[in-house]
């Protein structure tokens, strides 16, 4: 298991990945966050962070990803106020942020 930057056309793939998979996906104003089954006990994380431009990826086990999920929502989540992050569970939402980041 690595972390490796990725460019954000991997991240798009992932978001695309994550609304057909049923996975997660979790907007704020800095990042997106993105976990989702790629097959039994492999799951893909990946995040992009909007000001950096910057994306981030890895392969993990399935008891990991449920780990990063915990950490997701109660450690980097409870610095927003209600209402600056949300989960997104549209593939238009994912055509929005996809539209945002590539202008």
């Amino acid at each position: 298991m690595s972390t490796e930057p990725v460019s954000f056309s991997k991240i798009k793939n992932a978001l695309n990945e994550a609304i057909k998979r049923d996975g997660v996906i979790i907007k704020t104003p800095d990042y997106v966050f993105i976990i989702y089954e790629m097959a039994p006990d492999r799951w893909v994380k990946a995040s992009w962070i909007f000001s950096d431009e910057e994306g981030w990826k890895t392969t993990v086990s399935t008891k990991r990803a449920l780990l990063y999920l915990i950490e997701e929502v109660t450690e980097s989540l409870k610095r927003y106020e209600k209402g600056e992050w949300k989960p997104i569970i549209a593939p238009q939402e994912v055509k929005t942020i996809i539209t945002e980041v590539e202008g």
